[in-house]
């Protein structure tokens, strides 16, 4: 969380506001249905989803607001939902968990592939601009005769521009110990704003829209989000705070009140002429800006929400892709550094959010951690359930076996018959390199690293610090046709090639054995190959082997442990480093350019 201080808190006041002040924000809003059913795990009963009904419009001014109507309310079990409470008394802590399988009939939602040559904002249909701006993306047309949106006529009508919403409420006694009362998945076809592309949401409020939250309404003009305060008529609407008046830090002007370092609220900037970031039913969103860099997209982000001088929920936006496992990693933790800046009455917010992709059964889950508001009592945990399915396991002996590898480049040796630097038809590579388990680091050196590949690589490029060797990857890759240059698709590079190799892996999850990998691809470590067969624990082995790039940090413990002190290839290390410093790894620590093996097989009956 220190590693973006070399921005400064002006940059974070003027020019992330300026940039992001129409946040692509998910507007993820409550409907009335109620999540009960069985706890502890059993199957809840579903009810019928009403929607929540606005109040009648009693003067000109209500009647230009819009609040929770604007959202369709949708049963949860469409997303297949399900939240598991945990209350720990002893150490005075929660843990919700929010888990969904995305409804894959709604518009673009199950769309992204990760083509090459897309990123998160262009992995979207042919038609994807044209419909969602013929549905009102474009807010700033509304009330206009070249947009469909007016306060009468809101997003909540459309098909493709909407965001249909989910929610389970917690348990009585979850919400009196933790605060939170409404737990909302959302899923928006056209994204929003800044974040055009389809996307889904996670919200935990502490309030809930059976109560206040269904009261806060503010006038949009038919879209998203509020108009500015100068544009409010009502009380109600302009306790969104707007306006920033009251939110910032008494003890740290130059920092917001209730936000952890380095968040900022996205409110009015009159002079710049900006809007801001407050939505219907919500709040105003406060967010860290550089999380919303375009190289960033695939990465869950997250924001905090305010109304009338209250933290009252946090907010998870996630990219449709994530929950098919394309972005670079399946799971993504965040820390918050809380400063002094947050009230008392508000230590209840998370302190921290992991999001997580499974591909076995296909869920996505969100997970906070934060501290309970009441201690008292036994410890528990309760499951409020709308899912349907539970992972199958396929036949054969090793069932599924689903696992990423980071190859460390030790051993790469090129044939060129032709004697030219860049391979020709018919030369080859031939590698043997040891694999490694890791864990992620993705998110400790986004900001620290130079050059900042994270931010301009289509779905950047994950860091990791190894943990243990694996096995080895040990073949020959056999050129087809020369290339115009040697390197990732990501600098332009085509070097169509021949793949035969073999995969020996030794994990105490998954077995010991080998997997045979045969296949083409476009360019050298890229594409999909296909796992033809294998031996020991992996004897009839079938699947796909899915090599991407990425870095290892070669930091002085993982060289003593793993390569004898001294980096495994010159050619592959220190083309980058760190630029400032962590709590583990020192300004100028270089990292290992290296392929992150992504392998999907099963293996045959016997």
């Amino acid at each position: 969380e220190d590693n973006h201080q070399h921005i400064t808190q002006d940059y974070q006041k003027s020019q992330v506001k300026m940039i992001y002040s129409r946040l692509a924000v998910l507007s993820l809003l409550a409907t009335s249905v109620e999540a009960g059913g069985k706890k502890g795990g059993g199957k809840g009963g579903k009810k019928s989803s009403m929607p929540v009904e606005p109040p009648t419009p009693e003067d000109a001014c209500s009647a230009r607001e819009n609040g929770a109507e604007v959202f369709p309310p949708r049963d949860p079990a469409e997303q297949q939902m399900k939240l598991v409470q945990t209350i720990d008394t002893e150490t005075c802590t929660y843990e919700l968990s929010a888990s969904f399988k995305p409804d894959t009939s709604l518009p673009f939602i199950d769309y992204p592939t990760r083509a090459p040559g897309t990123d998160v904002f262009t992995d979207v249909p042919p038609d994807f601009a044209a419909i969602c701006a013929a549905e009102g993306i474009n807010e700033a047309l509304a009330d206009t005769a070249d947009s469909i949106l007016t306060p009468e006529r809101h997003v909540g009508f459309n098909e493709h521009y909407v965001e249909y919403s989910y929610t389970i409420f917690t348990d009585d006694m979850v919400a009196e110990k933790t605060g939170i009362k409404d737990v909302v998945v959302g899923a928006a076809p056209c994204g929003t704003g800044l974040r055009p592309f389809p996307q889904h949401s996670v919200h935990f409020y502490t309030k809930s829209i059976r109560g206040e939250r269904a009261d806060l309404k503010c006038y949009t003009g038919g879209g998203f989000f509020c108009k500015s305060i100068e544009e409010q008529c009502s009380e109600r609407a302009r306790n969104y705070n707007m306006d920033g008046a009251g939110l910032t830090c008494p003890s740290d002007p130059s920092a917001a009140l209730n936000l952890p370092a380095a968040f900022t609220w996205t409110t009015d900037i009159p002079e710049a002429g900006q809007t801001n970031a407050a939505s219907a039913s919500q709040g105003l969103h406060g967010i860290r800006g550089v999380d919303f860099f375009p190289g960033s997209a695939d990465i869950p982000q997250h924001l905090f929400l305010n109304y009338d001088g209250e933290l009252i929920a946090n907010h998870v936006i996630i990219w449709s892709g994530f929950s098919k496992g394309l972005a670079r990693q399946n799971k993504f933790e965040r820390e918050f550094p809380w400063t002094d800046c947050r009230e008392p009455e508000f230590d209840n917010v998370a302190a921290s959010i992991a999001t997580e992709y499974d591909p076995i059964s296909e869920r996505t889950t969100v997970s906070i951690k934060g501290n309970l508001k009441d201690c008292s009592g036994e410890s528990f945990t309760k499951t409020i359930d709308y899912s349907t399915d539970e992972p199958v396991v396929p036949p054969g002996s090793c069932g599924r076996q689903i696992l990423t590898l980071v190859e460390a480049p030790e051993y790469i040796y090129g044939n060129r018959l032709q004697g030219t630097d860049l391979p020709a038809a018919g030369d080859m590579d031939v590698f043997q390199d040891t694999l490694f388990a890791f864990d992620d680091i993705t998110n400790d050196l986004l900001f620290a690293i130079d050059p900042p590949i994270q931010f301009f690589v289509p779905f950047g490029m994950p860091v990791a610090k190894l943990t243990a060797p694996a096995g080895q990857h040990v073949g020959m890759a056999v050129y087809i046709r020369g290339p115009a240059i040697n390197a990732p698709t990501i600098f332009g590079g085509d070097s169509p090639s021949m793949a035969l190799s073999d995969i020996f892996i030794d994990s105490p999850e998954h077995g010991t054995g080998s997997i045979k990998v045969h296949g083409y691809a476009d360019v050298f470590g890229e594409g999909t190959l296909a796992v033809v067969g294998g031996t020991g624990d992996f004897e009839g082995a079938y699947g796909t082997v899915s090599p991407e790039y990425g870095f290892f940090v070669l930091d002085d413990e993982t060289l003593d442990t793993f390569f004898n002190g001294t980096i495994p290839n010159e050619g592959f290390a220190q083309l980058v480093k760190t630029t400032e410093a962590t709590d583990l790894y020192p300004v100028g620590t270089p990292l290992s350019f290296a392929p992150y093996l992504k392998i999907d097989f099963k293996c045959a009956e016997h």
